[in-house]
């Protein structure tokens, strides 16, 4: 069923914008999880597979196991956006000018979020370089740091 609805996005969705590239990362990686090898099998006709002497469309085995813990990151930015939206509504003030300086600033590190998981999700696609990978995910989880230092 996943890979009939991978095969349906590259088909019918226009070219990702970046919500969509973190539900697109997130279906690759439970496809590469539990189907394993070619993560888009499903795009090529019957007739082209004959034709598919390119290896670049597969994840090798080490490039799967850096999988889980690069999605596990993504989920974590996600949960911490969330938290982070829902404390300064309830409790977010703008009565002194610290304040709105601390406010400015979460606002601003927050919107390296988004890039950083546009980056690390597009590292991701095969062939991988774990270099990038490993890179990308290390500046997402220091923008996570950076903003978690901020909140304290």
């Amino acid at each position: 069923m996943l890979s009939g609805l991978l095969g349906k996005i590259f088909r019918e969705c226009p070219p990702p914008s970046p919500v969509t590239t973190v539900a697109f990362f997130v279906c690759l990686c439970a496809q590469a999880q539990t189907e394993g090898g070619d993560p888009y099998g499903d795009v090529l006709d019957d007739d082209d597979l004959s034709s598919r002497g390119n290896q670049d469309t597969y994840w090798s085995e080490a490039d799967r196991r850096l999988l889980g813990p690069c999605l596990g990151l993504v989920k974590a930015a996600k949960a911490c956006l969330k938290k982070v939206l829902g404390a300064v509504r309830a409790h977010g003030q703008v009565s002194t000018a610290e304040q709105v300086a601390q406010l400015d600033d979460l606002a601003d590190i927050a919107g390296d979020i988004s890039p950083s998981v546009d980056e690390l999700a597009l590292s991701t696609y095969p062939p991988v370089n774990q270099l990038t990978l490993r890179l990308n995910a290390a500046k997402l989880a220091s923008v996570l740091k950076k903003m978690l230092e901020i909140i304290r």
